[in-house]
């Protein structure tokens, strides 16, 4: 021991900093799973526990439940009382009031050891490939977020939250009308273990969604299949980059997991029970995004075609149960933009709030084209045209979804009862998921993105186990399918796992995770003009806002600046001032010192966007900053500007 201290003395392994980057990775890695156990442990105290389902499922269920529930005791909590220590005392009473309930929520993960026993050598090589896959997206959460949406509300929000003390109404951001259950949670976990601490939680929520669907599926149709299922959520870069980017995506993958357990429970126990954990699952996750309304609908229809021949009676009364359970579950978030804006569903239909009349006709534009081609090819066009950061879809989702799930159908004869429905039920969700994809993409541009829609992919990814099951079971002419399918999927595999080691590579986020790198200099090479104007905006005085042009990101230079969210603010300035001096004074109201313009932004939108008001609308930009006191610190990119 002494030869070890000495020599630890003078060859010392690390610096103190580093140290100290080391301990924060293991506070909120702490915090994440604390957070998971807390609201398993809430769980644990309903009937959920008493359910005949495998033990990991459950678990994911009582998890679910519970984090729901911790969402909304932080909305009312930091909306009247604040963001206050609070916070860690209701964190150390729930362990203490529900510490029997955690442990047997912990003891549910005991099988896990057992199933890598039994798992064969080809389930071994999808689970080495998706946890390497897995690994390199934790160091990627547990660096500085530098994601678009996160940066624009999904963590921008909580911040401005942390730093106001208290929940309430952000009338410059037009998000802030959006479901936040994720957002309750990142609120919680950023005030005790920084910003980095969201995205690590969302690393995790992931993970939970992943082993709990494996779980799922073993029971359902085996262990290796099981394996292929979460193989198939993990097969697309898009995907995987998102359970590290501080968005809400796996959320809803978890929620969308919960909900086809629960339809699946309910159908074989034929237990009221399990409807009406359905409903709140949907609510809950409809309170995550709004894109996720569509389960509602793909819930409803699973009660209405699934089901065996019922009476009128019993169908509206199960048709109630579960959307009333829904609309119960989500209703705080209405009540919350009701109280603010006299909208529930602020921002949308109605102009309420910051979301005026000529706002909200610039957000809920047309499509650039009306491509129906989507419509009837949607699974082919997402799978093959989806590419990260690309037009239209612009989310790789991998090859095994749509390469797999129609094998489901092969040998339908030979599977048993509660085989054929769990992937009846998968169906239903599935299909009532992609109508309404791929109508809602032809009346507005967005909803087009891949990403919007992650909650139905559990059921795609049922699909997927069943396929791999059907296909193993194939032996024709001394061919074996079952290993031209082990063979597609490894490689689907590696071909993601080098794409993301590639992109880990050129991210290098150890340096900054051990505090070898400072923030700012591994946030200017992911962000470039971006991150230099937002140390820019840091050194104006305290008092000075800044009103952004084309730009959505506002999450590094709160409070100072109010961010373009819809890229709409200079479209609404002119049609609304009509002329710079009119525009000018309207800001100098509104407590504006200084703006920010988007050059890029701006010349891509002039070039590209077919809803662009003319010549006028920008030759009124030209005429507007040429009224302004330009800052040396320019970049090519990016001009900042001081009101006169």
């Amino acid at each position: 021991m002494a030869v070890f201290l000495g020599y630890g003395y003078t060859h010392k392994p690390f610096l103190p900093e580093e140290f100290l980057g080391v301990l924060l990775v293991v506070w909120r890695t702490a915090i994440a799973i604390m957070l998971i156990s807390l609201a398993g442990g809430l769980g644990m105290s309903t009937r959920i526990q008493e359910w005949n389902i495998a033990p990991i499922s459950k678990a994911l269920l009582t998890s679910a439940l519970g984090m729901g529930a911790i969402s909304i005791f932080i909305l009312i909590t930091a909306a009247t009382i604040g963001i206050t220590p609070i916070l860690w005392i209701f964190m150390i009473a729930v362990f203490l009031v529900f510490r029997k309930n955690i442990l047997l929520w912990w003891t549910s993960f005991r099988d896990i050891r057992k199933l890598w026993l039994e798992t064969s050598g080809i389930g071994r090589t999808v689970l080495l490939l998706v946890t390497s896959i897995l690994i390199l997206q934790y160091l990627e959460a547990l660096a500085p977020p530098f994601h678009f949406d996160a940066l624009t509300y999904h963590l921008s929000i909580p911040k401005a939250y942390i730093q106001l003390g208290h929940i309430s109404y952000l009338s410059d951001s037009i998000f802030w009308g959006m479901p936040q259950n994720m957002e309750m949670l990142n609120t919680l976990v950023m005030y005790l273990g920084g910003v980095e601490a969201a995205p690590v939680l969302g690393w995790w929520i992931g993970l939970f969604a992943l082993i709990g669907i494996t779980d799922f599926m073993k029971s359902s149709f085996g262990k290796e299949a099981a394996w292929i299922s979460a193989a198939s959520l993990v097969a697309g870069s898009g995907l995987t980059t998102s359970i590290s980017s501080g968005y809400v995506e796996w959320m809803s993958i978890l929620y969308g997991v919960a909900i086809i357990i629960c339809l699946s429970y309910w159908q074989f126990q034929k237990t009221k029970s399990a409807l009406i954990l359905a409903g709140i699952f949907a609510g809950i996750a409809l309170g995550t995004k709004y894109t996720n309304g569509i389960i509602l609908i793909a819930g409803a229809a699973v009660i209405l075609f699934s089901q065996r021949p019922v009476s009128f009676k019993k169908l509206i009364t199960d048709l109630l149960i579960f959307g009333g359970m829904a609309i119960i579950a989500t209703l705080p978030w209405w009540i919350k933009n009701f109280l603010a804006t006299s909208n529930p569903f602020y921002p949308l239909f109605i102009p309420s709030g910051a979301m005026d009349t000529t706002l909200l006709a610039f957000y809920q534009f047309k499509p650039l084209s009306q491509d129906w081609t989507k419509i009837v090819l949607l699974p082919w066009q997402a799978t093959i045209w989806g590419v990260d950061g690309g037009e239209g879809f612009s989310t790789s989702i991998g090859p095994l979804l749509l390469g797999l799930a129609p094998f489901a159908f092969v040998s339908w004869h030979e599977n048993a009862a509660d085989y054929k429905i769990t992937i009846k039920t998968s169906i239903i969700i599935l299909l009532t998921g992609f109508m309404i994809w791929a109508i809602g993409s032809q009346f507005r541009g967005l909803l087009i993105q891949t990403r919007l829609y992650f909650i139905i992919f559990p059921a795609w990814a049922v699909l997927t186990a069943a396929g791999y099951t059907a296909i193993s079971r194939i032996n024709s002419h001394n061919i074996r399918f079952g290993k031209i399918a082990d063979t597609v999927i490894v490689l689907a595999l590696a071909f993601n796992f080098f794409y993301t080691l590639k992109a880990a590579s050129i991210s290098n986020p150890i340096p900054v995770i051990l505090n070898m790198e400072s923030r700012e200099a591994y946030l200017t090479r992911h962000l470039g003009e971006y991150q230099t104007a937002m140390q820019t905006i840091s050194t104006l005085p305290e008092e000075s806002r800044v009103v952004m042009l084309w730009e959505t990101r506002n999450f590094e230079c709160l409070p100072k600046c109010d961010s373009d969210e819809i890229i709409g603010r200079w479209y609404h300035d002119w049609t609304l001032y009509k002329t710079s001096d009119s525009v000018l004074e309207a800001w100098k109201k509104q407590g504006y010192t200084h703006v920010l313009l988007n050059r890029s932004g701006a010349d891509f939108v002039r070039l590209y966007d077919v809803n662009e008001p003319g010549a006028q609308y920008w030759s009124g930009l030209e005429e507007t900053l040429a009224k302004l006191l330009p800052l040396q610190e320019n970049t090519d990119s990016y001009e900042l500007y001081q009101l006169p």
